[in-house]
C-alpha cells in the first residue's frame, strides 16, 4: 500500500493554526506530524532568498512593496503575524536557511521558485545549509527546473503546471509526460485543488 506524502502548504496555515510561510506555521506543521512542510520563495533587492508567497509584502504584512526592490533588513522589519492574531506580532518573513534549519532531520521542505532567475541563489542557499538531502524543488517555470537539475541533479524536482482538463486527451497527456521527461523533473505537481495532496488550511492575509 502508498502512503500518501503529508504535505503542509505554506506550513501549518488556516483557521486555529498559524500565519502562512512564517516560522511559527512550520512549527506547527511538523509538531501537527507532516512529512514535508511547502514554501514559496524571493529574492530580496539585495539577494537574500526569503520566504514569501506573493511579489509583494502587501497581503500578509503590515507594510507595502515590491519584494525585489526592497532589502532584506527592510523586509524584516515588516510585522509578518498581526494579521493573522496578536499572538503572532512577533512574526517575521523568514529567510530560506531559517526554514531549512527548523525542518533539519524533521520534515522535509518543498520549495516553489517562484521567481525566474533564482535557482542559483536558492541552491546556494542549500548548499551552505548542507541540506541537499532534505529538499524537493518545483516551480513552473521549465527552464528553472533544467537549471535546477544542471547544477544540483540529485535534488529531487517537479514542474508544476496550471488547471487541468478535466478530461484530457491521450495526445495531451502524452504531451505532459515528454514535457516532465525534458526537463528531468522527478515528478509532475499541481496547485492544491488540482492534482496532488496537501495539509492546507484557508488562505487569508491583511489585504486578501
Amino acid at each position: 500500500m502508498i502512503h500518501p506524502v503529508r504535505i503542509a502548504h505554506r506550513g501549518a496555515a488556516g483557521d486555529g493554526l498559524a500565519p502562512e510561510n512564517t516560522l511559527a506555521a512550520f512549527e506547527k506543521a511538523i509538531q501537527i506530524g507532516v512529512d514535508a512542510v511547502e514554501v514559496d520563495v524571493h529574492a530580496t533587492l539585495d539577494n537574500r532568498v526569503i520566504v514569501i508567497h506573493d511579489a509583494t509584502l502587501d497581503r500578509t504584512t503590515d507594510r507595502f512593496g515590491v519584494v525585489k526592490e526592497m532589502t532584506f533588513d527592510e523586509i524584516r522589519e515588516a510585522d509578518a503575524g498581526s494579521w493573522y492574531g496578536a499572538q503572532y506580532s512577533e512574526e517575521r518573513v523568514p529567510a530560506l536557511e531559517e526554514v531549512l534549519d527548523l525542518a533539519r532531520h524533521r520534515a522535509l521542505v518543498l520549495i516553489e521558485i517562484k521567481a525566474d532567475y533564482l535557482a542559483e541563489r536558492v541552491l546556494q542557499n542549500i548548499v551552505e545549509m548542507d541540506a541537499v538531502s532534505q529538499v524537493i524543488i518545483q516551480s513552473f517555470n521549465q527552464q528553472t527546473i533544467r537549471r535546477v537539475k544542471l547544477l544540483e541533479p540529485s535534488i529531487p524536482t517537479a514542474m508544476l503546471m496550471g488547471n487541468l482538463p478535466t478530461t484530457p486527451s491521450r495526445v495531451r497527456a502524452r504531451k505532459m509526460v515528454r514535457d516532465v521527461l525534458a526537463v528531468g523533473a522527478a515528478r509532475r505537481d499541481a496547485p492544491p485543488g488540482v492534482v496532488g495532496l496537501d495539509l492546507d488550511g484557508q488562505r487569508g492575509g491583511r489585504h486578501a
